[in-house]
């Protein structure tokens, strides 16, 4: 009996409840957050952002993923040190991928004159 007793209590304390408005909440700014992108990428042209898409995008991105993450993973809730840890990935993988795409303009020009009769994806596949 003690044993049920004592696993019931464990759930209850690691267990994070959130109002059913909050979760909605979440789940519409999601949606509309995603909306959102795919306007933004149909309209591209029509809002002239030019090369400043890609920074909308990860933004965007970006606030989806920390929704996400505070709520649905109930790190709002979690210990300080988890947080640090969880936040400190988050931001080095933001980093990687920023840097990375950072010089993605750089060699546009170089992909699209290239012959596609000789692009390496033809080569691997089409043959």
């Amino acid at each position: 009996m003690s044993h049920n007793s004592q696993h019931s209590e464990d759930h209850a304390y690691f267990s994070h409840p959130m109002p059913v408005w909050m979760m909605l909440a979440v789940f519409v700014a999601l949606v509309s957050l995603t909306v959102l992108t795919v306007i933004m990428s149909e309209l591209t042209e029509a809002l002239m952002i030019g090369q400043w898409e890609l920074w909308v995008s990860m933004g965007i991105a970006t606030v989806k993923a920390l929704l996400v993450i505070f709520f649905f993973m109930h790190v709002l809730y979690d210990k300080s040190f988890n947080r640090l840890m969880f936040f400190s990935s988050f931001l080095f993988a933001a980093l990687f991928i920023a840097l990375t795409l950072l010089d993605s303009y750089q060699y546009q020009d170089d992909i699209s004159s290239f012959p596609v009769s000789e692009r390496p994806d033809r080569l691997v596949g089409g043959q």
